[in-house]
């Protein structure tokens, strides 16, 4: 290949490339860097740095107000739970965060990982404090088993998987019709 016809694939491939870091109308970083002293902690799968939220990719833990239950059918805060473990496992250290999309609540869905490596929805769910979201990813199905076969987290009694605990407050809300 002579250099006008790489010039002329770069010309037809840059729009491509371009393209393909722009969701949802925004433009998407491909690595975030956050300071530690940025970062704050919404609950078991989302943090916020800089005013931007970022959702933690492949994981689902535990709502904030979800409560699971031990052997002995005794509650425990599990969504609370998650959220603690993530304050202590990036506790003053600085992340980097791969962006995989955005979502429709125009939050980044990102990998983020420890300055020394450690991928924190990982640790979640080897915790067993989050379950995988497998329709986007099986990354982390195999941490899950592991957890589940060891009675980790969750898996210690019984939980409702988060996606069905939001989708039935969804459904308790009044509708403009109920009125």
């Amino acid at each position: 290949m002579n250099l006008s016809q790489w010039l002329l694939a770069l010309l037809i491939l840059l729009p491509v490339l371009n393209a393909s870091r722009r969701r949802h109308g925004h433009r998407v970083p491909k690595v975030v860097h956050i300071e530690a002293s940025e970062l704050r902690i919404v609950d078991g799968d989302t943090i916020k740095a800089g005013g931007q939220r970022i959702r933690l990719f492949g994981i689902d833990a535990p709502e904030m107000d979800q409560t699971c239950w031990d052997k002995r059918k005794r509650e425990w805060p599990c969504g609370v739970r998650a959220k603690d473990f993530l304050v202590d496992f990036i506790q003053d250290k600085k992340l980097a965060c791969e962006v995989e999309d955005v979502d429709r609540y125009k939050r980044l869905v990102a990998t983020c990982r420890t300055e020394e490596g450690s991928d924190i929805a990982e640790a979640l769910v080897k915790a067993g404090l989050a379950v995988p979201y497998t329709r986007y990813t099986k990354r982390y199905q195999e941490h899950a088993e592991d957890a589940r076969e060891s009675n980790q987290g969750i898996w210690s009694g019984g939980f409702e998987v988060p996606e069905q605990h939001r989708k039935k407050k969804r459904n308790k809300r009044p509708k403009k019709d109920d009125f």
